[in-house]
């Protein structure tokens, strides 16, 4: 059994520290954030190989994962189906996500305002100094402190995220004018055409 420290408790560090527990190693994760991180992300769309990776890692993999989808559809500027798939997906939620991989790590194994300021390597392991100045040693460190990683600027500093030129957008309708208004904004370029195995 090994000694484990996962620095970073979002989805990343949650599923690592969850499959090393479950493998019979003693793991803690050290979360830089004073508090939950229930509640941030966005929306998912669930497959097979994620459901599997959280059954591996002890989480309830059941109807409450998310909302069944049985069919695309692509709608015109009306508001009308242009055209319609089948194309059956469970849809959910990073916070659903992160719910469901916190329940199943106990309460123990994990350390909220544990940000971890440097690490030292040597022959037998690592040791782990913290903001707060309090210091861990462990056989194993697991760098899962996101994209501004701490660990990661310590011993990899020419590593530099770069922006990929990649954009995401996402909106919430408060009323049915609001949806009916976005929703012909959006499908005014989309034609039948663009819809694959799509019946009209």
């Amino acid at each position: 059994m090994a000694r484990i420290l996962v620095s970073g408790g979002s989805l990343g560090g949650l599923m690592a520290a969850n499959a090393l527990l479950r493998a019979g190693h003693d793991v803690t994760v050290l979360e830089r954030s004073p508090r939950s991180l229930e509640g941030r992300g966005a929306g998912i769309v669930t497959h097979e190989n994620l459901r599997e990776a959280l059954r591996q890692c002890g989480a309830v993999v059941d109807e409450t994962l998310g909302v069944p989808v049985a069919s695309r559809v692509v709608l015109n500027a009306a508001g009308e189906a242009e055209c319609r798939w089948e194309h059956p997906q469970v849809l959910t939620s990073w916070g659903r996500l992160y719910a469901l991989l916190r329940a199943a790590l106990p309460a123990a194994n994990h350390r909220l305002g544990a940000a971890v300021a440097g690490v030292e390597q040597s022959e037998t392991g690592v040791r782990v100094r913290l903001a707060s100045g309090e210091s861990l040693a462990a056989d194993l460190l697991v760098a899962a402190d996101g994209i501004r990683s701490t660990i990661r600027a310590q011993l990899a500093p020419a590593v530099q995220p770069q922006y990929a030129g990649y954009i995401a957008g996402g909106a919430a309708c408060a009323t049915r004018r609001a949806c009916r208004a976005a929703r012909a904004r959006r499908c005014s370029t989309t034609s039948a055409s663009d819809c694959p195995k799509a019946s009209r």
